[in-house]
């Protein structure tokens, strides 16, 4: 009984080691247009009983997107030039006694010209992130998995540049409603209740719970072995949503969406040393109906819309595939990978309950509902301290994930460094 005590009271501690220092890689919430992808991870070990607690700090900026055609823009000009003349086209019940809403009456009536009421928006986008991931296996290569991101986004030093030409009619001046809808830019959008300014969110993410299976198998004859796992499970919209009412706003999850995230990862080992691994996901998004902001004007593009509707949306599917190769213990401690993550969201499918304010064709062409996609390079430098015979293995790393191509997209790298201790125990 001593002896088992005594068992006891050495998982208890490595146990709780284990839930406080190990970090791993591994994420659910991940992709996202407004950074890269985290690295996603190499398969599960699959030792019975085994408790790994994971918790990784990361972050990075930018000042620069990525368009539809995959060019670098300004920031906020990631889905074209804001179309401030056409903004009150198609909008219902304009009263033109009302000053602020004569310049949109005005302004809409005032005929076409190349970029005339255009504002190219710039801005910085800023995250920091941290996630909490708990693994836990039973037997036979089956395993739990917890895991919640909490994030801080920020997109601050918003301005413009008005695009529009000096007018004709008007020598060195510019349109006189132009200029009134200028001075009073403010004052006209909060009619609608909508507030132009650096906005931040700190929040928890995207919880999700899932169950998976894992095998590592040796008994092979040219390559060291091959590990792989799958997993399945639930994605709880915890985070918060974006803020309609405010032009910037991020939701710092899946805007309020549960999901069915289903992945799969495979590795090889040679050489004693080098592994070669594959990672395919995908991330189904579940249709709600939420009140959001929509066009009202085929014209009318980027984050600019006065009215707000009750809508059915259907989230695209989230897709990712990956692979890489670790150099692993190549020189004493020191591990290296080198990754590659392709993701891709497919458009979301909007439609408005309101249908004569709100054109089901035109609210289908914003470009904020289109797909989107990324390409991600993983750089990766880890040591190894662990001693031979030892339960305890500290581990010192860092990881840069460099976007290098993408369409609609932010174009932020994240830089993620990280300290931890692996720890195994049996009953």
């Amino acid at each position: 009984m001593k002896k088992v005590a005594q068992n006891m009271k050495k998982q208890f501690l490595v146990s709780i080691v284990s839930l406080v220092l190990v970090i791993d890689m591994y994420t659910i919430d991940n992709p996202h247009f407004y950074r890269a992808n985290f690295f996603w991870g190499e398969p599960r070990f699959e030792k019975s009983w085994l408790t790994t607690f994971d918790i990784s700090l990361a972050g990075g900026s930018t000042t620069k997107a990525r368009n539809n055609k995959g060019q670098i823009t300004p920031l906020l000009t990631i889905y074209g030039l804001q179309n401030m003349r056409v903004l009150a086209t198609n909008v219902h019940n304009l009263n033109s006694a009302n000053p602020l809403e004569n310049i949109l009456i005005q302004l809409a009536q005032t005929p076409a010209r190349e970029n005339f009421g255009k504002l190219e928006y710039h801005g910085q986008f800023s995250t920091i992130e941290s996630t909490l991931n708990l693994y836990q296996n039973i037997v036979n290569g089956f395993f739990l998995q917890a895991y919640l991101p909490i994030r801080y986004l920020r997109i601050g030093n918003v301005n413009f540049v008005d695009q529009s030409p000096i007018d004709d009619i008007f020598p060195n001046a510019q349109t006189p409603v132009w200029v009134d809808f200028l001075q009073n830019f403010d004052a006209v959008l909060s009619q609608f209740q909508l507030k132009v300014r650096s906005t931040s969110e700190a929040s928890i993410g995207d919880f999700s719970l899932l169950a998976g299976w894992a095998r590592n198998y040796e008994e092979t004859c040219y390559i060291d072995y091959i590990d792989v796992d799958a997993k399945i499970g639930v994605l709880f919209p915890t985070a918060k949503k974006r803020n309609e009412d405010e032009v910037f706003s991020l939701p710092v999850g899946y805007n309020g969406h549960y999901g069915v995230p289903l992945k799969f990862n495979c590795s090889l080992g040679y050489w004693e040393w080098l592994t070669a691994g594959l990672h395919i996901g995908a991330l189904f998004l579940i249709e709600k109906n939420q009140i959001i902001r929509m066009k009202t004007a085929a014209e009318q593009n980027g984050f600019f819309d006065l009215l707000k509707g009750n809508a059915k949306i259907d989230p695209g599917t989230l897709w990712e595939v990956s692979g890489y190769l670790k150099a692993d213990h190549f020189a004493k401690g020191l591990s290296c990978l080198v990754g590659y993550t392709f993701t891709r969201k497919d458009r979301d499918c909007i439609n408005p309950f309101d249908t004569i304010e709100f054109d089901p064709l035109i609210v289908n062409s914003d470009q904020r509902f289109f797909s989107w996609n990324m390409h991600v390079i993983h750089f990766m430098a880890e040591y190894d301290f662990t001693k031979k015979s030892s339960d305890l293995g500290p581990r010192l790393g860092f990881f840069y994930n460099l976007i290098v191509g993408g369409k609609r997209i932010f174009n932020t790298g994240i830089t993620n460094s990280y300290v931890g201790i692996d720890c195994s125990w049996e009953f």
